[in-house]
């Protein structure tokens, strides 16, 4: 940590703090004093990210605050990763109201306070006395990038002080990830009408997010609830992007007899399956359809037997007409073969607190894929990436997804904007105390109390704007491509599932520690780019 001169002589105290951490405006600095440097390891083709923490004195405010970014240099290759790919964002902050808690989970509810998650992109910013303010900065190396240490600095500029140098090394290890999505199915729901409410129908903005998800997320960037199959041209351009899964359709649900969770109407699914019929025969055609999957049935309950009944009758009718499509569901049918055979099922996916990993390797012995999924639940000691979670969990939930080999990860939802007063777009330079809820509120019932779910995704003026949650889904998701790397080199996936266990080693058995993770994933490095024995 630095000690630099704010204005009025008061001391500005900077220093470097992991992407695992979330840092709070009152949390003050360290006591060590040392020059702040940062080191990143990295594959080819992956983004990795660290925070510089910035806390004036008592004195003024910060003003004008801004990063100067160079190319850093390996000398013993005489290489350069340039600057283009270092970029950095002012933290936003969001603001927690709710502080009782309301419901039987035994999760620790959060003080009222502004709370760090936005990552807004503004060329300077203010930071007020004694306030913590974190910069994210990400670094990208390219594919074809010559492995190697390479080293620079980072400037940081602000009116009133000396500029103050962070030194930047970061490792390029011989390996590269896969692209795109890479070798864990998604399906985390991207609401394309919430995007085109704020933006008012602009779909070259709906093409953005759609990109930005894939591209910068990792992600499949696709509403899981449309009850038809997106277009093939865009699912032409989002495959050779990298997409590895895609919903066909959400059967039609029965609004008129039932009530949520809503069994799929097979009258409606029956005529829903006709007119797709023409699409489903373009998709095939272009051979789209062996990342395409049918969803329905979302969280039915087996009571009322009828309900659960309609399930069993709308799925039967899926897999008369499309045989070859794989059929998914939420709902809450027994994990028993002969059950889920009877119900024409291809994958289940119960919530991650009612899986069980041996009963889930029986089930996939029989040709069953198990996914799984998360939301508002579940509650500790599982994890979750709610702000009320430690930000590392949402990177090691994928080091658990696969030691516990789940076949595929869906999320209901990245942008959930149906907050009534979330009805504006973000003016990122507008400052970084957001005027935005990600509170859950269901007509004042025990969900009121939790933070962030379905909420990861920000609307900016000019596009997308992350968050430090998604950043550590993303560095979950290159996590988890180092796992079956290893298991690829190995020839096993056992070799994966061991590498898993500093980290992981169950359903509710994680490291809260980012150096064991740091460290492990190291360990894995080396292991990939160990030459083989002779």
């Amino acid at each position: 940590m630095a000690q630099g001169e704010g204005k009025g002589g008061d001391p500005l105290r900077v220093w470097v703090e992991s992407s695992m951490v979330r840092v709070l405006p009152g949390d003050p600095a360290p006591p060590e004093r040392v020059r702040p440097t940062a080191r990143l390891t990295l594959a080819k083709g992956e983004y990795e990210s660290f925070q510089v923490l910035l806390r004036p004195g008592a004195g003024r405010p910060l003003e004008n605050v801004r990063l100067e970014v160079n190319d850093l240099i390996c000398h013993t290759k005489g290489s350069r990763l340039r600057r283009e790919q270092i970029e950095w964002h002012q933290v936003g902050f969001v603001r927690v109201h709710e502080t009782e808690q309301k419901g039987p989970a035994p999760i620790p509810w959060l003080e009222p306070g502004w709370y760090p998650d936005p990552l807004l992109p503004v060329e300077q910013f203010r930071v007020e006395p004694e306030f913590t303010q974190s910069v994210w900065v990400t670094v990208h190396a390219p594919r074809g990038l010559p492995a190697g240490t390479y080293t620079g600095a980072i400037t940081l500029h602000a009116d009133g002080m000396k500029s103050l140098r962070i030194l930047l090394r970061a490792t390029v290890h011989d390996f590269v990830i896969a692209p795109g999505a890479g070798h864990l199915r998604t399906a985390f729901a991207l609401r394309d009408n919430f995007i085109r409410h704020l933006y008012k129908g602009d779909e070259a903005m709906v093409r953005a997010y759609r990109d930005y998800v894939l591209d910068r997320l990792r992600l499949n960037p696709w509403d899981i609830w449309h009850d038809a199959p997106p277009p093939v041209e865009e699912l032409e351009r989002l495959r050779a992007r990298g997409m590895n899964a895609f919903p066909v359709c959400y059967l039609k649900d029965d609004t008129v007899s039932s009530e949520w969770p809503f069994a799929p109407s097979p009258k409606a699914v029956a005529e829903q399956l006709d007119t797709l019929a023409p699409a489903i025969q373009e998709i095939e055609r272009r051979g789209l359809l062996p990342l395409g999957y049918i969803f329905g049935g979302d969280e039915v309950p087996r009571e009322p037997p009828e309900r659960i009944a309609q399930v069993k009758e709308a799925f039967a009718l899926v897999k008369r007409r499309y045989p070859n499509i794989p059929l998914m569901t939420t709902a809450h049918i027994p994990q028993e073969v002969e059950t889920l055979r009877a119900y024409h099922l291809d994958a289940l996916c119960p919530m991650w607190d009612w899986t069980d990993f041996e009963r889930a390797e029986g089930l996939r012995k029989a040709g069953i894929r198990i996914w799984t999924y998360i939301s508002l639940q579940p509650y500790p000691p599982y994890p979750n990436w709610r702000l009320d979670n430690p930000l590392l969990e949402a990177r090691t939930i994928f080091w658990q997804i696969y030691h516990q080999k789940f076949d595929a990860f869906l999320y209901w939802g990245l942008n959930i904007w149906d907050r009534p007063d979330n009805d504006q777009l973000i003016d990122p330079a507008a400052g970084p105390f957001l005027k935005w809820n990600i509170t859950t509120e269901r007509g004042g019932t025990a969900l009121g109390w939790l933070h962030g779910d379905g909420r990861l995704l920000y609307p900016g003026k000019n596009g997308p704007i992350g968050s430090i949650r998604l950043a550590n889904i993303r560095d979950g998701l290159e996590d988890y491509e180092y796992l079956w790397l290893l298991s690829h080199k190995m020839g096993d996936v056992e070799a994966g599932r061991q590498a898993c266990l500093p980290v992981a080693s169950g359903l509710k058995e994680f490291t809260r520690d980012p150096e064991v993770l740091r460290v492990q994933r190291e360990a894995i490095a080396r292991q990939l780019t160990a030459k083989p024995r002779r």
